[in-house]
């Protein structure tokens, strides 16, 4: 037999982006694009105690068990430092607290993993004889120590990291010591016990340079590549290369000029050498270099002390987009920042992570931080392909945090908006069966009462319809609704408001205007359609007959007869702020910003014949109060949405509610990272997560309440961005969207790029053979596969590769005899 799902986002295995159909499995793919401009930013862990360890100097490792490993240099027990364990959703062990005993205190630099499994690092200080260890710790926290330096001739105080070259047997740096008292590289054998220490080099404070700080790296063959922080031929650090006979060749020795001074670690590009320099420069704030292999150092990028920061630090980190990833601390903010420099170096490559000002793509800024900690220390590449590091200070409790960036969730301005094109556009955008997005802007176009605009997916946008505050009115806020006919519906706002309809050719006919009495008035949020007619909602309008009245539920017809199915009053909630969603019980579901009976706000049930019930009242606790955002039913049947908080007192919350009325709180926004006082309408991807907006931030939630931030939009003082509104998914899997600022600082269209799995549409056995399509990426190719044993490794190839085209992809398979088949799809 066949096995088939349907409608199921995918299971990812590891690395190996793919999909099984099976019985109970489920369907789709993870893509892999390149490595942008523009990550998602996530604070894993806050050191807030002594106890957990405090003051991470060195980032992280990730494990072959996909865990992370890492030192704090204080804290733990004795508050001699630690060494750690973090999964990538923040779960966090401490393994190990030092005691400056034989173990040694105060580590600094990171760790690596053995061939064995093991992890090895050293420990500035401690041991036998006070000058440092070099030590072994498993992942459930054994700790074993291998040596301990004593001062003299091996040196003290190690602060690089190690390296392995063959099975157990590592090398490394330390920073004093030696017999002329500037550092010295060693080699340990960690399988003889015990470990046998080797003296590899000592340094001499001359053109060889003087207190290695940073890790090796090796280039094979018995070939490593080093540097030292001070010495060299002016004093201001060198490069060097050392064999494991310990042959040395002193490099190259920095100038403190443009070529820059004190030189940290080495990144090994497939055309040379990368690194970071401390100091020097054009700005005397550190250089970003490249030194080919046969000598000859080119300076890449001088630091500015501006917004990108001052004083790099660590190592780079080579992305899979061949480009390379680093930190700096101080910078315009005093905390630091995350850069990216291209190995062609110019200064308008150096592009930002996660903090690009859309419309102003130009700053080459970097990720600033400041509840993120400050200080950063260095970042690696993850094997899921994200960076990761940690940072030194601040963070929730004061003592430095785990980072994560997420390097294949990637923001582009599309669009930045400017008066005739219209300005201000708060409502998103929507896809039409064209391929086209539609948006309204509430100001601009010719006459400055808002415009209606189209925009490719290049970001090519016109302008459709300009707002003349005549019988069309003006000011256009709420998103776009297509209707079965092939038009475009939507409301405007001012004079008490219009529904109207749009043509794609341009010519818009008002179906109803507002009068503020008993047909309401205001209208906001999306239309619904339901057959023939819209149903909609209303923010004002007269109530029994007198006073301003709370907001209206209404119906109308396409030839513009409108019915008010239902008058808010005080009771039962005022002001329905994001318009209404129609569930699969037929009955419609909303929220009113205010009123209800704890005058926090509520959530409403009414059926198309006008019957209405309050389902909930919020309480200004855990539930949050005045739920600015709509509603949203998920595929399990629930509807899902967001509160906005009570000012400062609470600041937000993402809940569920069942359509009988049964409330749970999922989630409780801190004003932290992940933002505050969501009020825009949540939406379901493919993936089955829920992606929404909270102040500056872009998150995703899952359905039992794990929330990720995906992008924080930032400030400037021309482009403030900030309170994005509702998102849409488009048939290329993308996110789009619409935020204030931008180059006129009128607004913005964006797309945000998030792996997302491929969604079976449809799976049949027909005619003798099993049919499937799928929502996919365009562009990217796939191999479908299958195998007869899910417990095999033999997956055969289905045809050949397979394209998408407007986000949907097929394949078929002519059954042969085989008792059963399972299928998956890999990303090429």
């Amino acid at each position: 037999m066949t096995h088939l799902t349907s409608e199921e986002p995918c299971i990812v295995l590891k690395s190996v982006r793919l999909f099984l159909l099976a019985a109970g499995a489920s369907l789709g793919l993870i893509a892999s694009p390149s490595l942008q401009a523009g990550v998602v930013f996530t604070t894993l862990h806050s050191f807030t105690t002594n106890l957990n360890g405090a003051l991470p100097y060195a980032p992280p490792i990730q494990g072959d068990d996909s865990f992370l490993y890492g030192t704090t240099s204080s804290g733990g027990t004795v508050k001699l430092g630690t060494v750690y364990r973090a999964a990538t959703n923040g779960m966090y062990t401490l393994l190990y607290s030092f005691t400056n005993g034989i173990d040694g205190s105060h580590p600094t630099s990171s760790l690596i993993q053995g061939t064995d499994g093991s992890f090895y690092g050293t420990a500035e200080r401690g041991g036998t004889n006070n000058q440092g260890t070099i030590f072994q710790i498993t992942s459930n926290g054994i700790f074993n120590p291998l040596y301990s330096f004593t001062g003299g001739a091996d040196g003290s105080a190690p602060q690089s990291a190690l390296i392995e070259v063959d099975e157990g047997e590592f090398y490394g740096t330390a920073s004093s010591g030696g017999a002329a008292g500037y550092g010295t590289v060693y080699e340990i054998n960690a399988q003889t016990n015990p470990a046998q220490f080797t003296l590899l080099y000592t340094f001499t404070n001359g053109v060889d340079g003087a207190t290695p700080t940073s890790a090796l790296v090796s280039a094979g063959g018995g070939v490593f590549y080093g540097t030292a922080t001070s010495g060299g031929a002016s004093s201001n650090g060198a490069i060097f290369e050392l064999t494991s006979s310990g042959a040395f060749t002193p490099l190259y020795s920095f100038t403190n000029g443009l070529d820059g001074s004190g030189p940290l670690g080495l990144a090994l590009g497939s055309d040379g050498l990368y690194g970071l320099a401390q100091a020097g420069g054009t700005d005397h704030a550190g250089t970003v270099f490249k030194m080919a292999f046969g000598g000859g150092l080119t300076a890449l990028y001088s630091f500015t002390n501006g917004v990108d920061g001052s004083g790099p630090v660590g190592s780079l980190a080579m992305g899979n987009d061949g480009a390379f990833y680093g930190v700096a601390n101080w910078g315009s903010n005093y905390a630091g920042t995350v850069f990216k420099v291209t190995p062609q170096g110019a200064c308008s490559l150096l592009t930002t992570l996660a903090a690009t000002i859309p419309g102003s793509l130009g700053n080459a800024s970097g990720y600033s931080f400041n509840l993120d900690g400050d200080e950063p220390t260095g970042l690696i590449l993850g094997s899921d392909g994200n960076l990761y590091g940690t940072v030194t200070y601040g963070g929730g409790g004061g003592y430095g945090t785990i980072i994560e960036l997420v390097s294949n969730s990637v923001i582009a301005p599309l669009f930045s908006f400017g008066f005739a094109a219209g300005e201000y556009p708060d409502a998103g955008v929507i896809q039409a069966p064209d391929g086209n997005f539609y948006g309204a802007a509430y100001y601009g176009g010719l006459a400055n009462d808002g415009a209606i605009f189209k925009m490719d997916a290049a970001g090519n946008t016109s302008l459709l319809y300009s707002f003349t505050n005549g019988l069309d009115n003006e000011v256009p806020d709420s998103p776009l609704t297509i209707g079965s006919d092939g038009n475009l519906y939507g409301t405007t706002y001012s004079a008490f408001g219009t529904v109207f309809k749009l043509a794609f050719n341009g010519v818009l006919t008002t179906l109803h205007t507002f009068t503020n009495g008993t047909d309401g008035s205001f209208p906001l949020g999306p239309l619904v359609e339901v057959g023939t007619n819209f149903f909609g909602a209303t923010l004002g309008g007269i109530t029994a007959g007198v006073g301003s009245g709370y907001g209206t539920v209404f119906e109308f017809s396409t030839n513009g007869a409108l019915n008010t199915l239902h008058s808010f009053t005080s009771a039962d909630g005022r002001g329905p702020y994001n318009g209404i969603v129609q569930a699969t019980d037929g009955n419609f579901y909303g929220t009113v910003i205010f009123g209800s009976s704890n005058n926090f706000g509520g959530i409403f049930k009414i059926t198309p014949a006008g019957t209405f019930t309050s389902l909930y009242a919020f309480s200004n606790s855990a539930d949050g109060a005045f739920p600015y955002g709509g509603l949203t039913q998920a595929r399990d049947g629930n509807l899902y949405g967001t509160s906005g908080g009570y000012f400062n007192s609470t600041f937000g919350s993402i809940f569920k509610i069942t359509t009988n009325g049964l409330f749970t709180p999922l989630y409780i926004f801190t004003n932290g990272v992940d933002g505050s006082h969501p009020n825009t309408t949540l939406l379901q991807a493919w993936d089955g997560n829920l992606y929404g907006t909270s102040g500056s931030e872009i998150f995703q939630v899952t359905t039992n309440g794990v929330l990720t931030v995906l992008y924080s939009f930032s400030y400037d003082a021309q482009s403030a961005v900030a309170s994005p509104g509702p998102l849409f998914q488009a048939d290329d899997g993308d996110f789009y969207g619409t935020a204030p600022g931008g180059a006129d600082n009128v607004g913005i269209v964006f797309r945000l790029a998030v792996p997302m799995p491929a969604v079976c549409l449809s799976a049949n056995l027909q005619a003798g053979q099993v049919n499937f399509t799928w929502r996919a990426v365009s562009g990217l190719q796939y191999q479908a596969q299958y195998t007869t044993n899910l417990a095999s490794t033999n997956w055969l190839n289905l045809g050949t590769p397979i394209g998408a085209t407007n986000g949907v992809a097929a394949f078929s398979d002519p059954i042969a005899a085989d008792p059963q088949r399972f299928y998956r799809l890999l990303s090429l």
